[in-house]
């Protein structure tokens, strides 16, 4: 981990239902690591090598060389024995030992046998694993459900994602791609160079390097001729030529291929590009805002932010403005009521330099001045946490910087806003 000073930074869009804000954070004293909570208080001292993601109050943690678990008040759950802990998931916790891979639990129960060359948790419950450079499928009591006799599953970490989908599981053998079902039943003969999960019926499947769709018995219902698809959320986008498009989930063309660039669906609109001009379409792939700006964002808490003539302002989905055009530099989409500013500048090549930022309110008005150098949310509860001159501050939503966090380095856990 980084010995220097580092600012925690929680990513706005980690504020989902999907994600619980932390209460502890780390920091580095010394060239050791402990946790502070979000007042500044430690409550885990610096004594540790490293930590990993933490769970519903459990911290992964390095000691002297080898791996443990922990608690919020420091008390150790699973001994420091392992050679490695790298993931926490459903109170489990992935260990490492003599370079075999196995699940435990915060009992430090043995789950699944550390006897595996690779192993992880699926969404629905089961695991994949790999020994023998062969792939197959485990449940939850450490039962094989599929034979350790396929090269591979999935792509990349596909199948590690979303684990099985409409009861098919890709597989791969002597290089080519199908799917299985639970039974180990061959429902579609590999014979694609690559596939991915099925959703509503469908499945995107490669053939010479080209993409395109296939439907339940194997039959591509859209020809593979992009250069790739991805799925999400109902979603396809399309690629050819250095351009993109939208196909829908009933494999309608939504938007042509044609466009430079396409964004994800927010609250129903995705931000197009064409010609260095942006727009925002509907999923219906109509044009809500037209291609008349030179910059947006996504649209969130009913805001698009959007640039024009060198200003940025914000917009509501029937185009009209909201928050008028006066900020330069760059601003970011609302979450929780505000919005980050960036008081540098804006490059037609989506560069921006962020060096000193700040927050405004759905009014417009600059309730943070930009004079930091980097700031994040702590806690949901309005306690951010600052830079600025090489220190490190806990300040309100109204600029008061309530104290500094001295001999207290605190180091990213996330991912930042930009």
């Amino acid at each position: 981990m980084k010995k220097q000073i580092l600012l925690l930074l929680t990513t706005f869009t980690m504020f989902s239902q999907q994600y619980k804000i932390p209460n502890y954070y780390e920091f580095e004293r010394e060239g050791k690591f402990g946790k502070v909570n979000y007042k500044g208080q430690i409550v885990i001292p610096a004594i540790y090598d490293s930590f990993g993601q933490d769970e519903n109050g459990y911290f992964p943690a390095q000691l002297n060389g080898k791996y443990g678990v922990i608690d919020k008040n420091n008390k150790v759950i699973v001994p420091f024995k392992y050679d490695y802990v790298d993931h926490m998931k459903n109170d489990l916790v992935r260990v490492q030992l003599n370079e075999k891979y196995g699940w435990i639990n915060l009992k430090n129960k043995v789950v699944i046998p550390i006897i595996y060359d690779s192993i992880t948790l699926l969404n629905d419950g089961t695991f994949i694993a790999s020994k023998n450079e062969k792939t197959g499928l485990i449940d939850k009591n450490g039962k094989v459900i599929i034979d350790f006799k396929y090269s591979t599953f999935g792509i990349g970490d596909a199948i590690q994602e979303i684990g099985y989908s409409e009861n098919k599981i890709v597989f791969e053998k002597d290089g080519k791609s199908g799917f299985l079902d639970r039974q180990q039943k061959e429902i579609i003969a590999p014979k694609f160079d690559g596939a991915y999960s099925f959703h509503n019926n469908y499945a995107i499947a490669i053939v010479d390097k080209l993409y395109g769709i296939i439907d339940q018995s194997g039959k591509f219902v859209v020809d593979p001729t992009f250069t790739n698809i991805y799925y999400y959320k109902g979603f396809y986008e399309t690629e050819k030529n250095k351009k993109k498009g939208y196909l829908n989930s009933d494999l309608k063309e939504i938007l042509p291929t044609e466009y430079y660039e396409v964004e994800d669906f927010s609250e129903g609109l995705a931000v197009v590009e064409k010609d260095k001009k942006f727009g925002l379409i509907n999923q219906n792939g109509e044009f809500i805002i037209p291609l008349i700006y030179d910059g947006a964002h996504e649209c969130t808490e009913g805001l698009i932010a959007v640039l024009k003539n060198g200003y940025w302002g914000f917009v509501d989905p029937t185009n009209k403005t909201i928050i008028d055009f006066k900020f330069t530099g760059n601003v970011w989409p609302f979450k929780n009521g505000v919005a980050y500013y960036n008081k540098r500048g804006f490059s037609s090549m989506g560069k921006y330099n962020d060096e000193i930022v700040g927050l405004i309110d759905k009014k417009g008005e600059i309730i943070l001045a930009p004079k930091y150098k980097e700031i994040g949310y702590l806690k949901n509860d309005g306690c951010l946490i600052a830079q600025k001159d090489g220190k490190d501050y806990l300040i309100n939503l109204k600029g008061e910087e309530i104290f500094q966090l001295k001999d207290t380095e605190l180091v990213p856990i996330m991912d930042s806003l930009n």
